[in-house]
């Protein structure tokens, strides 16, 4: 009994000022004003099983109403509050969640006066691996007379690693927008590789490419339908051919073609005998020999 008692006045002065403090800071709290704000509280997912992905879209923050003292209150923010969803042991498909005022790390004497929105669904799918090809996306054209040749992509094909019923239907991924403006020449350029943020892909084997373009000038077609012979050596005797024109169709470059008249066409027909004499009435037909003149 006297122990208890000695406990109980020993360094009394210090146990009595302690509870003065107490009841001042107790009746300070209940006597203060209390006051109600809103705060965006960050929503995150935590220990979502290996092998699968979330493929929808969750709310990124779940809007509450804190109802409490009003220094207290002031003083709480989306930086103090935070949120945790524990997805462990999840299986694949839609889980439903519902937030509860549990939830939130308030401080006491705060209270949870409004939770928006009170359930979250979180659909999680398996994940998977896909090889697909990889395909340049060009804007815009290569200057005038200029056409591109071959275009060579390394790596061609690239392995996308996602959500199983989404690449199912993937069979080819984007680069993003090379521009050909300017290209006169074989060019080599790294190009990242498009991947949309509405798309549940999660992982790509390389998020760039090098795009080899391989250019040429044009060639064209030009038509000249009705080009005259010149007869080369003609024979002594009286002879006639058919036909008297012919039409000649010429390929190339731009540069070249296009500026080609037929005055810059010579077509002959070489006649020799070579020492015969040609029977009467008799078709001699020889070969054509086309000049060039640029």
């Amino acid at each position: 009994m006297i122990s208890i008692k000695r406990f109980f006045l020993k360094n009394l002065h210090l146990k009595l000022l302690s509870i003065f403090f107490a009841i001042v800071l107790w009746s300070f709290v209940h006597s203060e004003r209390r006051t109600e704000v809103s705060i965006s509280v960050p929503l995150e997912l935590t220990n979502i099983p290996a092998g699968l992905m979330v493929v929808n879209d969750v709310e990124k923050a779940i809007d509450i109403r804190v109802l409490g003292p009003q220094t207290i209150v002031r003083s709480l923010s989306s930086k103090t509050i935070k949120l945790s969803v524990d997805l462990k042991g999840a299986k694949p498909g839609i889980t439903h969640v519902e937030i509860l005022p549990r939830n939130f790390p308030v401080p006491r004497g705060v209270m949870i006066t409004r939770i928006s929105p009170a359930y979250i669904s979180i659909n999680l799918a398996k994940i998977t691996k896909k090889e697909v090809t990889v395909r340049p996306i060009f804007k815009g054209n290569l200057p005038e007379d200029y056409e591109i040749k071959k275009v060579t992509i390394n790596p061609s094909k690239v392995t996308i690693t996602g959500a199983i019923d989404e690449l199912k239907t993937i069979s080819y991924v984007e680069t993003e927008v090379i521009k050909l403006e300017g290209i006169k020449k074989d060019t080599e350029i790294k190009v990242p590789i498009k991947i949309s943020t509405s798309s549940h892909i999660k992982e790509i084997s390389t998020d760039k490419v090098v795009v080899k373009i391989e250019v040429q000038e044009k060639i064209i077609t030009k038509t000249f339908p009705g080009l005259k012979f010149n007869i080369l050596n003609p024979p002594s005797l009286p002879f006639t051919f058919t036909p008297k024109r012919v039409k000649i169709v010429v390929r190339g470059p731009i540069k070249i073609i296009k500026n080609l008249k037929e005055k810059d066409i010579s077509l002959f027909i070489d006649i020799s005998l070579n020492g015969n004499q040609i029977p009467k009435n008799s078709l001699l037909w020889s070969r054509c020999h086309k000049r060039w003149k640029y």
